[in-house]
């Protein structure tokens, strides 16, 4: 079981990985945040398109730039995702 101080620790070192589901107006900024900060990110949603986008580096989101997404995808800290 991991401790309080196990927890912090991988918080502070940026070890976990965070899951999102739904990568809509609130999700994608959201996973595109922790990634950015140096968690991983895995991104769930039901829209394959959507998904298959994001996998591609491109915002469906006016406020979310691509090269955003592209960064964290290129860098292997988002992952978008269907099969939860």
């Amino acid at each position: 079981m991991t401790t309080v101080a196990e927890f912090e620790a991988a918080v502070s070192a940026r070890t976990l990985s965070v899951g999102v589901v739904g990568l809509g107006y609130v999700g994608l900024p959201l996973a595109v945040g922790y990634a950015e900060t140096g968690f991983r990110a895995v991104g769930f949603d039901l829209n394959e398109p959507r998904i298959q986008g994001l996998r591609s580096g491109l915002s469906h989101i006016e406020d979310i730039e691509s090269s955003r997404i592209a960064a964290v995808v290129d860098a292997g800290k988002m992952l978008a995702t269907s099969d939860l």
